[in-house]
């Protein structure tokens, strides 16, 4: 529960904070609509955090990350791999939601390198890598990823 908790807090952070969504702002709808990835992913985290509807809507907000993510957004690859890997809004796949936030740590979006890092230290969708799992971790603090540094001191490796 711990690390749902953990990458839920991420996705608000990733997107930043978003205005009361009881109305979506028709300019932001339209803005959506027209393929601006920044308010397809505020719009998909209104629909997650139950803004728009007033309760979660995990089916919805994965279909605004996806058409983020389709573009090549990192924060709507990110997000629609989270919603992978727990099975939110889509049924849980472990190795899609590693191939999302490959696309999105190759971008250097640092959350998406802590979760490569989790995926790989513990066998998530790809074989355990420790290795691999510190190459991940030490991309992400080097960015100042915060996890990741506590990651790499628990395995005893430095960044």
């Amino acid at each position: 529960m711990r690390k749902l908790s953990v990458f839920l807090a991420v996705v608000v952070v990733m997107c930043g904070v978003v205005p009361a969504f009881a109305d979506i702002p028709s300019a932001k709808l339209k803005a959506a609509q027209n393929g601006d990835v920044k308010a397809q992913c505020e719009i998909g985290l209104g629909y997650a955090k139950g803004w728009i509807t007033g309760s979660p809507d995990y089916v919805e907000a994965v279909k605004w990350w996806r058409k983020a993510a389709e573009q090549g957004y990192a924060e709507g690859q990110y997000n629609l791999g989270v919603s992978y890997a727990f099975g939110a809004g889509v049924k849980q796949d472990y190795v899609e939601a590693v191939r999302l936030w490959t696309k999105a740590a190759e971008q250097n979006y640092a959350q998406a390198q802590h979760n490569l890092g989790v995926a790989y230290e513990n066998g998530y969708g790809v074989r355990q890598d420790k290795a691999e799992a510190v190459k991940w971790y030490r991309k992400a603090a080097r960015q100042g990823h915060y996890e990741s540094k506590s990651a790499l001191k628990y395995l005893g490796e430095t960044w």
